[in-house]
């Protein structure tokens, strides 16, 4: 993505050079936020590889104390920038999470990634460890591609297929681990949702 430019609208993010190729809808708005809920249930710090159409970044900087976001693409990260004025909570970084995560010196509450033609993208786990806290959450975007179903915590999401623009199956799998004595391991699939009525 880095190379890549981009088309942006309110309906969804393409790449110029193949317009079918979808970077972001704006159908997975609910779909993102149910994500940040899950990555973002011990509060504090929490790091988000990818802007996208922003949409994970407005609920986590919600829900979190701090709100750190690393994006490749110049043009997502220019919206960013736009997006993150007046935010005091919100770090927004440019560049590869590849060269950046080792960098960093922090450590976090929270991780998601959700990223798009991103050749690293098998080795963002092993890097979090050297960025989690003890009890640490992590979920990826199809994070069931990088490990065993029966390592991670799961819950389906029901999509509105409707509000895509693109087609797409009607559930989706959210997988998430937690950080415990050096390894994400699967713990519980109990969610803890600020709001009464997201209880499960």
């Amino acid at each position: 993505m880095k190379n890549k430019e981009v088309v942006i609208t309110d309906r969804n993010i393409t790449l110029k050079e193949n317009t079918r190729s979808v970077v972001m809808d704006a159908g997975s708005k609910e779909l993102m936020e149910m994500y940040s809920y899950i990555v973002c249930q011990n509060g504090g710090d929490v790091l988000d590889i990818g802007f996208g159409m922003g949409y994970s970044a407005n609920k986590m900087s919600e829900l979190s104390n701090s709100y750190t976001c690393i994006e490749i693409n110049p043009q997502i990260y220019k919206r960013a920038s736009e997006w993150a004025k007046n935010k005091s909570n919100v770090n927004l970084i440019f560049g590869d999470w590849y060269d950046i995560i080792p960098q960093l010196g922090l450590k976090y509450d929270g991780i998601f990634m959700d990223t798009h033609y991103d050749f690293n993208y098998s080795l963002f786990e092993s890097y979090c460890n050297t960025i989690a806290k003890e009890g640490c959450i992590l979920s990826i975007y199809n994070y069931h591609t990088q490990r065993e179903k029966n390592t991670m915590n799961r819950y389906e999401f029901v999509l509105d297929i409707e509000t895509f623009t693109i087609p797409v199956e009607s559930s989706h799998t959210i997988n998430w681990t937690e950080y415990r004595n050096s390894n994400f391991i699967k713990t519980s699939n109990k969610i803890k949702f600020p709001k009464p009525q997201y209880t499960i």
